[in-house]
């Protein structure tokens, strides 16, 4: 199946040109942008329709990024936020010149974010592609854009059939499959089952990464 052409992509918003899509999350997608006026890059968030309607979630979202900007204080350096929609609502309301860092929680996020002002992330599929998510990491700051994107994509795809779909058990099944000692969650948790195993592996092969045969 084709994909679809993104409708934003080289069109105008808020006076910015959007370049690229990042991302998506749970409420939107991210992309990269040229500032027209201010003349630089920089990252919007677009939110889906439906939920651009809800007044709501709205006022909702807002009143987070605006509660987020007003933490300050020695003890407090930074924060995970492991959200679905991922740390974009925070990253976009902090001061940039308050010493006070965010991290991704979730693959899907952690590409966006570091457009955003991110410091790294602490994900769950890096326990069973720590090379991976350290090489988005590396792309991202050597400024290799189309390789690190494509490379989020991977990862936020087989994120979805991984932590996703399985939560801890999957990531522990992930783990065996890949290479490394998963093992088996603890109660109440039970381990995912065997067709479920084979979907994951299939996924991980799928997508290119390395499978422990």
């Amino acid at each position: 199946m084709t994909e679809q052409p993104d409708k934003f992509i080289n069109t105008e918003l808020g006076g910015c040109k959007i370049l690229e899509k990042l991302g998506f999350g749970g409420t939107g997608s991210i992309y990269r942008a040229h500032h027209i006026g201010l003349d630089k890059i920089v990252c919007i968030k677009i939110l889906s329709p439906d939920l651009a309607k809800d007044e709501r979630h709205i006022q909702f979202f807002l009143r987070e990024a605006r509660s987020a900007a007003q933490l300050k204080h020695p003890n407090i350096v930074g924060m995970k936020d492991s959200s679905s929609p991922g740390p974009v609502r925070f990253l976009t309301a902090l001061d940039t010149s308050d010493e006070f860092h965010i991290l991704a929680g979730s693959v899907n996020s952690f590409y966006p974010s570091l457009h955003l002002g991110a410091v790294g992330g602490i994900l769950s599929l890096a326990n069973c592609l720590p090379e991976s998510c350290c090489e988005l990491y590396k792309l991202f700051f050597e400024k290799r854009f189309d390789e690190a994107r494509n490379l989020h994509f991977r990862l936020a795809r087989l994120n979805s059939a991984v932590s996703g779909t399985w939560g801890v058990a999957g990531v522990k099944a992930a783990m065996d499959i890949t290479g490394f000692k998963g093992g088996k969650p603890r109660h109440p948790l039970t381990p995912v089952p065997e067709e479920a195993l084979e979907n994951i592996r299939a996924r991980i092969h799928a997508e290119g990464f390395k499978i422990n045969l």
